[in-house]
């Protein structure tokens, strides 16, 4: 896409590819992107739900890729789809970034939300990643960074043309700052999701607390 217009249904909007997005009052939104190039336009639509009086913000990626154990030396940082895969070769990882700014309380909650375009019986397990130098474009198996073997959150079965919500430890994002995070399976039927290449990119929702 060379262009992109969200509405967040509470009035907002944004022409940020990855923007980020304070609802200052509960209740359930409809979130729409259309995403434009030369050969015309698509939207997508997700409804957000926000509870209580705490404020919540999405934060889009800001980087995504996956790493595969059959090409060391390959990369997908500009693929539209973000995949898990273990057991059977090749081992498939994903990554991905996050600029969380904005903070300015205690976090409650912490979700990972991806649009799922192939389901799988798990979609994925994410994990901590302390190094957030790695690049979208340059990231591969041979040189992709050390996630943390401990969980912050797992998906479960995912399916198909559905958006799944990964419910991660409030730690994971203790305020402002970037992270990183690794999607791993055990699984040897693949889990796909779509990238920040597509009008559905993966989302950080961080409620405050």
């Amino acid at each position: 896409p060379t262009s992109w217009a969200w509405t967040f249904g509470d009035g907002g909007t944004s022409t940020a590819r990855s923007p980020s997005h304070t609802f200052s009052t509960a209740g359930t939104f409809t979130v729409r992107l259309t995403a434009t190039n030369s050969l015309g336009s698509s939207t997508a639509t997700t409804t957000v739900t926000v509870t209580g009086s705490s404020p919540s913000t999405s934060f889009g990626s800001t980087a995504d890729t996956y790493v595969k154990s059959d090409a060391p030396t390959g990369n997908w940082g500009s693929a539209l789809t973000l995949r898990v895969r273990d057991v059977n070769s090749p081992v498939i990882r994903s990554y991905l970034r996050f600029n969380v700014t904005g903070m300015s309380g205690s976090v409650a909650s912490v979700k990972l939300r991806l649009r799922v375009t192939d389901g799988s019986p798990d979609g994925g397990t994410v994990h901590a990643v302390s190094d957030n130098t790695w690049g979208e474009l340059t990231t591969m198996w041979n040189n992709a960074p050390v996630f943390q073997a401990g969980g912050l959150g797992s998906a479960g079965p995912v399916t198909a043309a559905t958006f799944v919500e990964i419910v991660l430890q409030a730690s994971a994002v203790p305020g402002n700052g970037t992270y990183s995070f690794a999607l791993t399976t055990s699984s040897s039927d693949s889990a796909i999701f779509a990238s920040r290449e597509t009008a559905t990119p993966p989302v950080l929702v961080v409620t405050q607390g």
